[in-house]
């Protein structure tokens, strides 16, 4: 692989680049924040809103990747950043090492908060399940009794409501 050789114009670029994903990536955070918020809440039209502002973030974020990629010479994109200043010069790596390493801390901040949301959700996505379940008599848990004490699964025999 060539060395990585860069101007200090095209240095200062590519730090100014990756400043800016930074930002992005506080902002997503940030927007992941007031989704948990939303959905413990269950704000529908909240997490509608911001649905499409994490949409257009993401799409931004990827847009700035592809900026950055063009503007790391003889990197290999699939490497990463961590590669890229594993093999630049040391003045280059100590330029933008603490702009990675904050960049990488919010892109993990908003990866832990995507995760938190994540159970939320699976946690009233098995509440509604649940709920319609019993609506439909389709518990699993529950069971019937006879005169003897014998206890044998309600079944889908006795509904509460039919869809």
């Amino acid at each position: 692989m060539a060395a990585i050789d860069m101007t200090p114009v095209e240095l200062q670029t590519l730090r100014q680049a990756l400043e800016q994903e930074t930002e992005l990536a506080q902002r997503l955070y940030e927007v992941l924040a007031q989704e948990q918020q939303a959905l413990e809440q269950m704000a529908s039209e909240q997490i509608h809103e911001l649905a499409k502002l994490k949409t257009q973030l993401l799409m931004q974020m990827d847009e700035k990747m592809a900026v950055r990629q063009k503007l790391m010479p003889n990197a290999n994109p699939q490497n990463g950043l961590e590669s890229f200043l594993e093999q630049a010069p040391e003045m280059v790596a100590r330029v933008l090492r603490p702009v990675v390493e904050q960049f990488r801390e919010w892109l993990y901040r908003c990866h832990r908060q995507n995760e938190v949301n994540g159970r939320i959700i699976a946690g009233s996505r098995r509440s509604v399940e649940r709920s319609l379940n019993l609506l439909r008599g389709q518990n699993p848990d529950m069971v019937l009794y006879n005169a003897k004490g014998a206890a044998r699964p309600m079944g889908a025999y006795h509904r509460h409501a039919t869809a």
